[in-house]
């Protein structure tokens, strides 16, 4: 994955901060150019205004170009801060709801990687509304990484990834976007979770059934998950395979929970429509619950020449 340009959406507040402070380290490791976008929507005057409310909407209207004008030069400042910082870095304003006004800067100007903050809310307002960065997860073509509250960035890159993986030419993206974010010596866990539901037999299966089902496809994924870290170790990289029987929403979620990462990356398929709706995706739970930033991999890019070796390794096991 070469990363060339990085998006960060800015709002001046806490958790943008810490999206900011991602882009920069991952800007610096990676000599990626950066481009800071600020998202507002400017109301437009009705075309007949009552002369009795006139007044309100003329002093209105002055009030909210006062913002602006201060909004534009905090922009300003944030953008020569960041040049300080020895970061190639340009801004951006887009008129627009903020997930929306992201994802159309982002296509503008082709960015690589997306990095937008989160503020973190849970309960069942921020169920039924979302959030902006969950928004942009959703809406993106683009990779998004989205980063949270108290997790800082690390110099240099991520020492410590966790990489979700179902052997998906979107899945393997997503292992090169780690290595590509990898710090020297870094730790990659790749990890699969092999669940297979009692409905796809069509009614409770037995012992026997389900181990001469589950054997054959544990025996694969090993080989499939050994011929990955086989083709993408680096020297200085530290590649591991695990498997699991879990469910991927809840077993990706849990293993996170139960050891230290400072990245989670996962592949997202895209589905939409109402199956989506009602299944939900695993990335967007991912996104959700996890309390380290999260990069979500939309777009499976070009394989490296390493991939042919790895899948020759798989067939020959």
């Amino acid at each position: 994955m070469k990363i060339s340009t990085i998006l960060v959406g800015v709002d001046f507040s806490q958790p943008s901060r810490v999206a900011l402070e991602h882009a920069l380290d991952i800007a610096r490791h990676t000599d990626a150019r950066l481009v800071l976008v600020y998202v507002g929507v400017t109301p437009q005057r009705p075309d007949s205004v009552p002369d009795g409310i006139l007044p309100m909407l003329t002093e209105y209207e002055r009030i909210l170009k006062g913002y602006l004008a201060e909004d534009r030069r905090r922009l300003a400042e944030l953008c020569a801060r960041s040049a300080d910082e020895g970061v190639d870095v340009s801004a951006m304003i887009v008129d627009d709801l903020p997930d929306r006004g992201i994802c159309k800067a982002a296509a503008e100007c082709d960015a690589d990687l997306v990095i937008v903050g989160t503020h973190g809310r849970t309960g069942v307002k921020r169920l039924l509304l979302g959030s902006v960065a969950e928004r942009v997860v959703r809406l993106s073509g683009h990779d998004v990484l989205v980063a949270r509250p108290g997790a800082r960035p690390t110099a240099g890159g991520y020492r410590e990834i966790l990489v979700a993986t179902d052997f998906s030419a979107m899945a393997e993206a997503g292992l090169r976007a780690a290595i590509a974010l990898a710090a020297p010596g870094a730790r990659i866990d790749i990890l699969h979770c092999s669940y297979i539901p009692a409905i796809a037999f069509g009614h409770v299966p037995s012992t026997r059934a389900l181990a001469e089902l589950t054997e054959p496809l544990a025996r694969q994924a090993h080989a499939q998950g050994q011929a990955l870290v086989a083709g993408y170790t680096r020297p200085g990289l530290s590649l591991a395979f695990h498997t699991i029987d879990a469910q991927p929403m809840q077993g990706i979620i849990e293993w996170h929970d139960r050891h230290r990462y400072d990245l989670a990356v996962v592949g997202s398929h895209g589905k939409r429509g109402l199956r989506r709706f009602l299944l939900g995706s695993v990335a967007e739970a991912i996104v959700r619950h996890a309390s380290t930033p999260v990069l979500v991999v939309h777009r499976p890019g070009n394989a490296p020449a390493v991939r042919t070796a790895a899948a020759s390794q798989e067939a020959r096991a």
